[in-house]
């Protein structure tokens, strides 16, 4: 067997790894490999989410367009709901 060969079996057996972990470990994984805590993290999304309320509060009708009017496939709404779902796996 050659080196390439080796490598390319440990790549696959680490794809196939990645795929069967759950979304914590996921989670545990990149949180390591990005040298941080949970707590760190849901302190800095925390913040966005705390930025992106106020914008909506001094902004309401700026906010409501974007919302319904984003032109892209991602909302201000969206952006929220996504960091609170973030915020709640990082207490699990």
């Amino acid at each position: 067997m050659t080196i390439q060969t080796l490598i390319e079996n440990q790549l696959q057996l680490n794809a196939i790894a990645l795929r069967q972990m759950t979304n914590t470990q996921k989670l545990i994984v990149a949180l390591t490999q990005d040298r941080r805590t949970g707590a760190g993290v849901k302190e800095d999304l925390a913040r966005i989410f705390d930025t992106l309320v106020d914008f909506q509060h001094r902004n309401p009708e700026v906010f409501k367009t974007l919302c319904e009017e984003s032109p892209g496939d991602v909302t201000l709404a969206d952006a929220l709901d996504a960091i609170a779902s973030a915020c709640d796996a990082l207490e699990a």
